[in-house]
């Protein structure tokens, strides 16, 4: 399928920018075009991204763990890895992946899989056994991709990460147990639909959609409030995160381990056939990593224990609150009470607030009209509200009609079949 719609493109004339050569960036208000300056500029602005991102936050008044709840005695158990476990992830592994640090080439990973399988399954198990991940499997190599605007803006690229092959085979024994603890014990969120097997857009999204239909058919008002957080991956505190593993029943070696993975770990950026020097990390979850989404997901997995009468549905960061009454007045009231709770876990837990990004929209049906303008704040900041949100890929509108989708869907197909003359 990604081989046919690439042939369409190419044939209609529709590709991705890509900026693979960075002749010059700007810095200070000056221009750069020294390769290895360039490089440089790049790494330390993407290693400083977490850490600046946090100095813009305030300290909220509760401890990050006070929204903790539940109670698990048991503590996770971490079985021995088998060679045959190693080798099957050897041959999952996707042989057109960037190369990452040391240059290990998957192809001929795959081809030694049966002499190398064994050797890895023992360094393994002794890592699990010590508590200690292998400190040369902390290095990422890290390129920049264009997004949209001026090539000569930093803030115009994302930093894609590559980590060592042999990284990934570690991680995904303990990303196997790990997730398979988290469902035995039913640790997860069920509302969060991000980066769990058997989850996609399309469950958030109907989830979205029934809590909203219900609200229609019961004559109430329904409020779906649309967070955006700034660098949510890149801010992860890792005292935080490791206090939430410990209160989950990540704890012993396996609790070590992860403290081990977390500390330590490095990138450097490869640009215009340069590389930078190595920086340290000291936030965020591993971009590029197996375990990083899952670990994000129990960073966040204590959000909706902010208030009992909201609804929260996740996909990872992608944040929708929902509360739904009869009466507006109680709508306002209990809404603006709640938030202040929401501001303050997020204050608490490090995350940034993107407030212009963040909007609310009002749902009712076409009978039922709101007598009043609403006005609902969080952190002592007015939130937007919209009449059409896009979520996941989807534009919701306040009376749930999906006209706005559907036009902009019959837009973009009709531009799309401007060029069957190609055909």
């Amino acid at each position: 399928m990604r081989k046919i719609w690439s042939g369409i493109r190419s044939i209609i004339n529709v590709s991705k920018v890509k900026a693979d050569y960075i002749p010059t960036l700007s810095e200070n208000g000056k221009l750069i075009d020294n390769p290895s300056a360039i490089a440089r500029t790049f790494n330390t602005f993407f290693v400083n991204v977490g850490k600046s991102t946090d100095k813009d936050i305030s300290h909220g008044s509760y401890c990050p763990t006070s929204f903790l709840k539940g109670n698990f005695p048991d503590s996770m158990f971490l079985a021995p890895v088998t060679s045959y476990e190693v080798e099957s992830y050897i041959s999952q592994m996707d042989s057109a992946k960037s190369i990452g640090p040391y240059s290990i080439l998957i192809p001929l990973l795959k081809i030694l899989k049966v002499h190398i399988a064994p050797i890895l399954s023992c360094l393994v198990n002794e890592s699990i056994l010590c508590g200690i991940f292998p400190e040369k499997l902390k290095l990422a190599k890290v390129t920049p991709v264009f997004k949209k605007g001026s090539t000569q803006d930093k803030d115009n690229y994302r930093p894609i990460s590559v980590l060592s092959v042999f990284s990934k085979i570690f991680e995904k024994v303990m990303y196997k147990r790990l997730y398979a603890y988290l469902e035995c014990h039913n640790i997860l969120y069920s509302l969060q639909f991000g980066f769990r097997q058997n989850c996609s857009t399309n469950h958030a999204l109907i989830s979205i959609a029934e809590s909203i239909c219900s609200s229609v058919d019961n004559k109430e008002f329904g409020c779906g409030i649309f967070i955006d957080l700034k660098k949510a991956f890149d801010t992860v505190n890792h005292s935080i995160l490791l206090l939430k593993l410990y209160h989950y029943g990540v704890r012993g070696k396996a609790y070590e381990w992860f403290q081990s993975y977390l500390s330590n770990r490095k990138q450097f950026l490869c640009v215009n056939g340069h590389d930078s020097d190595s920086l340290s990390l000291t936030c965020g979850v591993p971009q590029g990593s197996v375990l990083g989404p899952l670990l994000f997901l129990l960073y966040v997995n204590d959000l909706p224990n902010t208030s009992s009468l909201l609804t929260f549905h996740l996909f990872a960061d992608d944040t929708n609150i929902y509360y739904s009454c009869k009466n507006l007045d109680d709508l306002d009231s209990k809404l603006n009470h709640e938030l202040k709770v929401v501001a303050e876990w997020l204050k608490s837990n490090r995350l940034a607030l993107s407030i212009l990004k963040t909007n609310f929209i009002l749902f009712h049906s076409k009978k039922l009209k709101p007598s009043k303008l609403f006005n609902l704040k969080i952190d002592g900041v007015n939130i937007k509200q919209v009449f059409t949100v896009r979520y996941l890929g989807v534009t919701f509108d306040s009376n749930l009609t999906w006209k706005n989708h559907i036009n902009e869907l019959c837009s973009k197909l009709s531009k799309t079949l401007d060029h069957k003359k190609y055909f």
